[in-house]
């Protein structure tokens, strides 16, 4: 798949597909928590054998946690919860409340496991709560976040003339104490004189 049909499925919060039932008719489903190597496409094929899912939104981990994997030599996009939407409210309710708190994978018959055969699905279903309110609620985290970032930045510009300034007063009084030094040392004319003086 393309990595613009990859964005697509990943961030499904804009847009209306004029096939799908009324919003009045869906129901979201919360997931808390998304394992290591799950992506909204594995979650759609594994939730898609219960019924229609309309839209997946996955949250991405935080920026800095991905950079420090990285550094230690741990790639690939990781997810912190999701939201998932069904077609039908009644159907979401009874698929939340049937697979939370159950394995995710099974363990075959061989003696081998699926992938994600021990982790749990975590799922809520979440009354009254709609797509839109799921638009309200990121768009809402994304203001917040870009305020911090203008903050940090300018704090760390607040930090950076703080020291030039700083800079500039250790040179200034460096050059004050360096006239004052000079103003303070007799001249070569009056030692002479002195010493002249001394010899009579």
């Amino acid at each position: 798949p393309s990595a613009l049909g990859k964005k697509k499925m990943a961030d499904k919060l804009d847009g209306e597909d004029e096939m799908l039932p009324p919003t009045s008719e869906r129901g979201v489903v919360y997931m808390s928590r998304v394992p290591p190597r799950m992506g909204p496409r594995k979650v759609k094929q594994m939730l898609s054998g219960f019924g229609e899912v309309t839209r997946i939104f996955l949250q991405e981990e935080d920026a800095s946690l991905t950079r420090r994997r990285q550094k230690a030599g741990k790639h690939g996009k990781r997810y912190v919860e999701g939201w998932i939407e069904f077609a039908d409210k009644k159907l979401a309710k009874r698929v939340a409340k049937s697979l939370n708190a159950t394995a995710m994978g099974k363990v075959k018959k061989g003696g081998g496991t699926d992938f994600y055969a021990y982790d749990l699905w975590n799922l809520k279903y979440l009354k009254g709560f709609t797509w839109e309110h799921l638009r309200e609620k990121v768009a809402y985290e994304r203001r917040v976040q870009s305020h911090k970032l203008k903050m940090r930045v300018a704090r760390a510009k607040q930090t950076n003339d703080e020291y030039v300034q700083m800079a500039d007063d250790a040179k200034t009084f460096a050059a004050i104490e360096a006239r004052k030094q000079r103003k303070n040392q007799p001249s070569s004319s009056s030692l002479q004189q002195n010493v002249d003086e001394d010899h009579r």
